[in-house]
């Protein structure tokens, strides 16, 4: 069933799928001008061909190409080496296929390469997932027990059998390799790409780990995608068992078409990475990726602030945890006179915006009765002392001023940050996610009396398009209840008496 076969074609085979793939992603569109990193034997440069117009393929050792195309323009370039050798905004289409795991520094390759794409433009990137590094070991034995059943009848005359004595690491051309006896090279398999163990480089191929890699570079996955499965060593899988894993969601590579981060976007991860700096990328992605709606989110949270509070034209109003400040943007083109406060020197810096302050957390630095609105989304679970914040929004409201304010619920089932079940219902305890995200599960009861005791008065707000949802609306506020303890996110207004 598994044996095996011409490892050539086999390879052609997996390079004609590989693209298959990618361009049905990209809806077979067609490039004006693209760089390929590692040509190969060139194969993959035919295919390439076909959809960019004027393609350059690089790779560090031409000796392995043995076929070309006329119309493709061949370079010689060391990957690792790549940083300043185009000029920015060059290329439409960047493609490399099972590369990035043999070069000295992936991140500083793909950091190099960032500034070559345009804005609108895609890189490709072919990497091996975990799945292969365990094909690589696992299939280095019986590789080990055919070449000696084959020595045995006497078909490797004149070729070496302990084959790792000579290996040619081509592929990883800048690691050293460590010094090692013929018969330990033998017995061990050589370890696949440019890393110093196997466990190593089994960490290195999860798509997680590859992802942190893209971002870092300033590249966000646009598309993602599973290669074909294949093992090592011309060992082949028959066509009806690879479908057969493949429909199991199997595969040997991880494809990833990206895009380039626009400025904002390189900027926010850049402040994502540090704010979480001992968290999880899982948690750092999430923060981005919710930092990022907040876009999308601004112009809905302004229409219902207009409904709920009313038109902010000619009014000063105060934002209090600005963030990237996209919310304040809103208010500033309604007319708005927005002054904003914020903890984290490094969105002061990033805002660029004289109006938006830092503060310490506790005492805002404006005089009393100075603001006709002030407003907060989902900043209020991240305060640590959100009693003194609130004293101070009351202190620095006109009268008759109000405050609109977001957060999430404690009791909602699953707590939106950390994405644990329950959490929020249990007495806060020391966990290292909680610290790392500075949470502090609030409540709209515990919300009601720290607003009482600063001087706000909650509004209820009854009004709904369903008679519903609207008498339930009226039944709780009757017994000093929000409608929001109903669901995820508590949305209530405040207003100074």
């Amino acid at each position: 069933m598994i044996g095996k076969i011409d490892w050539t074609q086999y390879l052609h085979d997996i390079r004609r799928r590989e693209i298959g793939i990618v361009f049905s992603l990209l809806a077979k569109k067609r490039f004006a001008k693209g760089l390929e990193i590692g040509a190969g034997d060139g194969f993959q440069t035919t295919l390439l061909a076909s959809y960019v117009e004027n393609l350059i393929s690089s790779d560090l050792n031409f000796n392995r190409i043995k076929l070309k195309v006329p119309a493709v323009e061949y370079r010689i370039l060391d990957a690792d080496l790549m940083e300043g050798v185009f000029e920015p905004n060059t290329f439409y289409f960047i493609f490399s296929s099972n590369v990035l795991e043999h070069v000295r520094d992936p991140l500083k390759v793909l950091r190099a390469s960032q500034p070559m794409l345009t804005d609108n433009g895609y890189a490709v990137h072919i990497v091996p997932n975990r799945l292969m590094k365990i094909f690589y070991v696992l299939f280095y034995y019986p590789d080990l027990f055919l070449l000696f059943a084959e020595r045995l009848f006497g078909r490797l005359e004149g070729k070496p059998f302990f084959r790792g004595a000579g290996i040619n690491l081509e592929n990883n051309i800048n690691k050293v390799p460590k010094p090692a006896g013929r018969f330990k090279k033998f017995l061990l398999p050589s370890i696949h790409g440019n890393f110093a163990s196997h466990w190593e480089e089994f960490k290195a191929f999860g798509r997680k780990a590859w992802e942190e890699k893209f971002m870092d570079a300033g590249y966000w996955p646009e598309y993602y995608a599973k290669g074909p499965i294949f093992s090592g060593f011309g060992f082949g899988i028959p066509e009806g068992w690879r479908r057969f894993f493949e429909s199991l969601g199997l595969s040997s590579e991880h494809i990833f078409i990206l895009r380039k981060m626009s400025q904002f976007e390189s900027m926010s991860w850049a402040y994502a990475k540090n704010y979480l700096s001992h968290g999880s990328f899982r948690d750092q992605r999430k923060f981005f990726k919710d930092w990022l709606k907040k876009e999308k989110s601004a112009k809905a949270f302004f229409k219902d602030f207009l409904l709920a509070v009313g038109d902010p034209r000619d009014k000063k109003v105060l934002d209090i945890g600005f963030g990237n400040g996209i919310m304040a943007e809103e208010f500033i083109k309604a007319g708005a006179l927005v002054y904003g406060l914020e903890t984290e020197e490094d969105l002061v810096k990033m805002s660029g915006n004289q109006n938006l302050h830092l503060y310490d957390g506790r005492k805002f630095p404006f005089d009393s009765n100075t603001f006709d609105y002030a407003y907060s989304t989902s900043v209020l679970e991240h305060m640590s002392y959100p009693e003194e914040v609130i004293k101070e929004i009351c202190r620095t409201l006109k009268p008759g001023g109000k405050f609109y304010l977001s957060f999430p619920n404690r009791y909602a089932p699953k707590e939106t940050h950390t994405g644990l079940w329950f959490i929020g219902w249990l007495p806060r305890f020391k966990s290292k996610r909680l610290e790392d995200w500075n949470l502090h599960f609030v409540s709209f009861f515990k919300l009601k009396r720290m607003a009482r005791g600063a001087g706000l008065e909650v509004i209820y707000d009854t009004r709904s398009s369903s008679p519903l949802r609207g008498a339930v609306k009226k039944l709780l506020a009757r017994f000093g209840i929000h409608y929001g303890i109903l669901l995820k996110t508590i949305i209530v207004v405040l207003e100074k008496k």
